[in-house]
């Protein structure tokens, strides 16, 4: 299960990661073979031409690095507006598949179905029927990004256990 390439937005240097199994259905993004950080007026330009699922997606990933390193913004909407997933900022988007190699990494699947499709060879500890982790390879299965399914209560437990690694 190791791959190479990190595919999707972000900071390069990221030490969070947040896997979705699809990218946002634009030309561009359908052909994208790196990682690279949102640039200014990006996240409008996704947002503006794509469904309200990708609103919910960043608006859910906005309010998780809010609550872990709010980086001198007073709200979670300021951050999404002028820091997500810009570079320097720890975090990372991906649409390619976990690469444990560096263990300094904490991964995040976003939702049970598509971690069921990722196949891991190794155990995962269910907490809850929404989460599960894996120590080791500091991964945790979390509700997919959507306000249903990762409501604020979600959102706290995951930010928890991104804290207890």
């Amino acid at each position: 299960m190791k791959s190479t390439t990190k595919i999707g937005f972000g900071d390069p240097k990221f030490k969070i990661a947040v896997y979705f199994e699809h990218r946002p259905p634009i030309e561009r993004y359908l052909a994208q073979t790196e990682l690279t950080p949102l640039t200014k007026g990006e996240l409008n330009f996704i947002l503006a031409n794509t469904s309200n699922n990708w609103r919910k997606i960043f608006n859910c990933f906005a309010k998780l690095c809010f609550a872990i390193e709010p980086n001198n913004c007073k709200t979670w909407q300021l951050l999404r507006d002028t820091q997500l997933l810009s570079e320097n900022q720890n975090f990372a988007l991906l649409f390619s598949t976990p690469d444990f190699s560096k263990s300094a990494t904490i991964h995040i699947i976003s939702g049970r179905t598509y971690a069921a499709k990722l196949n891991f060879p190794f155990e995962l500890t269910w907490l809850s029927p929404h989460f599960a982790i894996n120590q080791k390879h500091k991964l945790i299965v979390a509700p997919y990004f959507d306000y249903r399914q990762l409501s604020n209560e979600r959102l706290d437990t995951l930010v928890k256990l991104i804290k207890g690694f």
